[in-house]
């Protein structure tokens, strides 16, 4: 396993752990690249561009991870889905059921009834109802059942004169308050801080570990630099497109159950990636594209990509997100002719 996947994957929860000499960029690239085993646990990260002071970082952390909750509901704690439940079945803690969860015994049940009611209703998540690592602790669970990796990748090489005295502070009360593994990703020129001492005594230099990437690659993250993953087996919450996609096809008796959302193939090249849309027996992968994708270098990554699906025996279909939004019913009945395409073509196949 290379050297950053490995310092991410063993964070324990409530530590921290400072990386340094990969970024932002090199985390989610290498991620898209790594194999189902090198992905087991939901990496969340933001992008810092100087260093936080505590108080900032906490309160855009907890803002974070509320936004990203909403944007899971109704799946939460990784594989409990809550679609079902209705208002009427809150009060008492009865939406809580010992079924689901009776082996997450540090959710909290007063915090659960009364975000599942927010969301209901469509009012988001709001804090401030309980104490701010009670809201972290409970929504970093929300989120992930299986431990949460929260990566702090701060871009600042000249940070101010005890900034990473705070960073180090709030890194620190982040992983053991919100009970979270945190990464702190910063420059190889600020290894060996002393303002960092209390985060750094097991620093990992990664400078002349990191595999060759190609920093002219993009890998979507949304405005305001964030980026979750991996996401397997339902659309991506960050992706309106795929959810109103997933809608559609919810409606639809015929694809619903050929295709599922974000899986993970291996080509022959031994490559691993996760597929946006793919029907896995009959070998159809479909791929959502953002505004990512328009970038020169991106669009000779994809090409390279579908090129070892098709050699590994796939029909690749490459969809706009914006033609997803615009027209969802023209984009399903594209999906219903590579799936017809497909099937006449594995027909005449098995008459040779």
């Amino acid at each position: 396993m290379p050297a950053l996947e490995q310092s991410l994957t063993t964070i324990e929860i409530g530590k921290v752990r400072c990386l340094f000499g990969a970024d932002f960029d090199d985390v989610r690239q290498l991620w898209h690249k790594a194999t189902p085993e090198g992905r087991p646990r939901l990496v969340l990260m933001k992008r810092f561009a100087t260093v936080p002071a505590f108080e900032t970082l906490v309160d855009a952390i907890a803002e974070l991870l509320a936004d990203t909750a909403a944007r899971m509901w109704p799946l939460w704690y990784t594989n409990v889905d809550f679609s079902d439940l209705r208002p009427a079945d809150l009060g008492g803690c009865a939406g809580l059921d010992e079924r689901r969860l009776g082996d997450l015994p540090q959710v909290s049940p007063v915090w659960f009834e009364r975000a599942a009611a927010r969301m209901l209703a469509g009012r988001g998540l709001r804090r401030g109802d309980f104490p701010r690592e009670t809201e972290i602790q409970q929504l970093a669970l929300a989120i992930s059942r299986c431990g949460l990796v929260l990566v702090l990748a701060v871009a600042d090489r000249t940070p101010a004169q005890g900034a990473l005295r705070g960073l180090a502070h709030g890194a620190e009360w982040l992983a053991r308050r919100g009970r979270i593994a945190v990464a702190v990703l910063l420059s190889a020129g600020l290894a060996g801080s002393a303002e960092l001492a209390t985060i750094d005594a097991d620093p990992v230099d990664l400078a002349s570990a990191m595999p060759a990437l190609d920093r002219a690659v993009i890998v979507d993250a949304d405005q305001d630099g964030v980026w979750l993953g991996p996401i397997i087996g339902r659309p991506h919450p960050n992706s309106p497109s795929e959810h109103k996609l997933a809608m559609a096809l919810r409606l639809d008796e015929e694809l619903r159950a050929l295709f599922s959302f974000n899986q993970t193939v291996e080509t022959i090249y031994r490559s691993y990636p996760i597929i946006d849309l793919l029907w896995a027996d009959g070998r159809v992968a479909i791929e959502i594209d953002g505004s990512s994708h328009w970038h020169a270098s991106q669009y000779v990554a994809d090409r390279q990509r579908d090129y070892e699906l098709i050699v590994s025996g796939y029909t690749v279909l490459r969809l706009a997100d914006q033609e997803i939004m615009i027209d969802t019913q023209r984009v399903v009945e594209k999906i219903r002719k590579v799936v017809e395409h497909r099937r006449n073509t594995n027909r005449e196949t098995r008459r040779t």
